[in-house]
């Protein structure tokens, strides 16, 4: 049954892909019952990743046809359906495990077979940060630590693939402009396409002196369109004297049509726009860790963690983040120690004194067994409540 938090938006095939799964299950040795569970678990993996890249294609469409229940409806699915198609099918394909199912030795020869058919996959990461969730929700009750070190090959084209190379002569034009708007290749008419291209290139040279001291070497356009509910972005960078900075036009679709909205040429301006928010990032680009490079060129200040996690691949946020840490921890050769400020009645707050983590903001926080006295609350509902909340 799923929880009353998450909302079923009907794309999955969980139920079905867990019910074939649970009758292939029954009655195997428990070598091959591992790795029946291996295939069933990674199909319904696969349910779950085929849906999830078609989203940026379904939240362009929505952009273009100004359908914003359904773009706001797709920024609430994009967020729970990882967890959705757990809570999905664990209930059906967990009670048919024995007791023997559930030992070490059992989950050790399934994760052996579940990682083999993964391994030379893109999204691997993403794949067995799944069967990490999966574990977790199966052992819920006992503490099971998790490496999440996972690697996931690269895809085998170069970051430049991934770009559109314009070369200006040393100012931004009107032309110019057009190209960068035509990447996203919208399916809707502009309101003013010419005079946007004039205003956005005024702005441009007038902003950077480009007006004045033309300086402007090569223009660098991200070959994707960015969606967030009511929203679109052309993101990219602008090179100048071999330096790179940010550019991006975030677009908006009224009932005139598309227009260009704003301009944004500074780091701390394009961070803001990508900060967090219950709405991720819709990119039609599927390869996100060449994405999150690119992105990272550009707002350096963002930690990488934060970039996969602002384009709708939390999960593999999380590794970053954990191996972020871990790494400063090592280089460092520091420890994790006492956050700034009083001790929680709840948790204790951890942190550690290296750049790198501070600037990320990471707290580590160990709940108590019971709370302090100092406790606001009368009543107690224990550790579970707080992981609850």
């Amino acid at each position: 049954m799923i929880g009353r938090t998450k909302r079923d938006f009907a794309t999955l095939a969980t139920e079905r892909l867990a019910a074939e799964g649970l009758a292939a299950v029954q009655g195997s040795a428990p070598a091959a019952r591992a790795d029946v569970l291996a295939r069933v678990l990674l199909d319904v993996f696969d349910d779950y990743y085929t849906r999830s890249r078609r989203i940026p294609w379904l939240a362009k469409r929505a952009f273009e046809a100004r359908a914003w229940a359904e773009a706001i409806d797709l920024s609430q699915e994009r967020i729970a359906i990882f967890s959705l198609a757990i809570a999905k099918a664990m209930p059906i394909l967990g009670p048919s495990l024995s007791e023997a199912d559930r030992t070490p030795g059992f989950w050790a020869t399934l994760e052996t077979r579940y990682t083999a058919l993964v391994s030379a996959r893109y999204e691997a990461d993403l794949a067995l940060a799944f069967l990490a969730s999966v574990r977790r929700w199966l052992h819920r009750n006992a503490w099971t630590p998790i490496p999440y070190d996972f690697a996931s090959p690269r895809a085998q084209a170069q970051a430049e693939d991934l770009t559109l190379s314009l070369w200006p002569p040393g100012q931004m034009t009107a032309e110019i402009v057009r190209e960068i708007l035509a990447v996203p290749a919208l399916e809707a008419p502009f309101r003013d396409l010419s005079g946007d291209a004039e205003a956005v290139a005024q702005r441009i040279n007038a902003e950077l002196g480009l007006d004045q001291s033309p300086g402007l070497d090569r223009i660098e356009v991200i070959r994707a369109g960015f969606y967030r509910n009511r929203g679109a972005y052309v993101v990219g960078a602008l090179e100048m004297q071999g330096q790179l900075s940010p550019l991006a036009l975030a677009l908006e679709h009224g009932r005139e049509g598309i227009y260009v909205n704003a301009v944004i040429l500074r780091e701390a301006s394009l961070s803001h726009i990508f900060s967090s928010t219950l709405a991720n990032f819709h990119v039609t680009e599927t390869r996100y860790h060449e994405l999150v490079d690119l992105l990272h060129t550009l707002m350096p200040s963002r930690a990488r963690g934060l970039h996969y996690s602002t384009i709708g691949y939390n999960h593999v946020g999380k590794m970053a983040v954990m191996a972020q840490v871990k790494g400063d921890l090592a280089q460092h050769q520091t420890r994790l120690d006492h956050a700034p400020g009083p001790r929680g009645s709840v948790a204790i707050g951890f942190t550690a004194e290296t750049a790198s983590i501070k600037a990320g903001g990471y707290i580590a926080k160990v709940i108590r067994d019971t709370p302090t006295p100092s406790y606001k609350w009368a009543h107690w509902g224990g550790v579970a409540s707080v992981l609850e909340k």
